[in-house]
């Protein structure tokens, strides 16, 4: 998956490249979830691997706008800057909160499923965590300036979230196998075959 970004990126306009620079943020979340994977026992490799996964899973919406600002590939509201900085903000509040009100940090897997060490109990901030979080990431893609790149990334984002919903309920939100092995493998033989 990897070298197919790279392809992209390399032969690919500024739009590529922004889906491309998105992916290498969003592959990052299977890197941690590897590190938790491999230390079940709770220890110091979980423990930065689960802190990890926590700022990985903030800096995505964050990213997807950050990259486009910087590429010119979006144009969106200037008030959306403040937006994102707020958020940024609320993600480095909970992070300190959640390290200093946690005894054990860790995530452990259930039936194959990890479950994050960093999910909260009160349901309604979970609710409005997903809610910010889909949100969030999906705004830079609507201010996409190319309608067909647009519609793409918009439909691999939201086909893959559905797919891993539907699949398993319970433990949609460690979507990122589907996600980003999807969308980079989809978007590439589009990107190809519509040149």
């Amino acid at each position: 998956m990897t070298l197919l970004a790279i392809i992209v990126y390399l032969y690919g306009n500024n739009y590529d490249k922004h889906v491309v620079l998105f992916f290498f943020v969003v592959i990052q979340m299977q890197m941690a979830e590897f590190f938790m994977h491999i230390d079940q026992n709770c220890g110091w490799v979980n423990k930065l691997a689960t802190l990890g996964a926590f700022l990985i899973l903030y800096a995505q919406p964050i990213s997807a706008y950050y990259i486009g600002t910087t590429l010119k590939t979006i144009d969106t509201p200037d008030y959306f800057n403040y937006v994102y900085i707020c958020y940024a903000l609320y993600a480095i509040i909970l992070w300190i909160f959640y390290i200093l009100t946690t005894k054990q940090i860790c995530s452990t897997t259930t039936k194959g499923h990890l479950v994050w060490g960093f999910e909260s109990t009160n349901k309604i901030q979970e609710y409005i965590n997903i809610i910010l979080y889909l949100v969030l990431t999906s705004l830079p893609w609507l201010y996409l300036k190319n309608d067909y790149i647009k519609y793409l990334v918009l439909a691999i984002w939201w086909g893959s979230w559905l797919i891993h919903y539907i699949l398993y309920p319970k433990h949609w939100k460690s979507m990122w196998c589907f996600f980003v092995s999807g969308m980079i493998t989809i978007y590439a033989i589009v990107r190809y075959f519509t040149r």
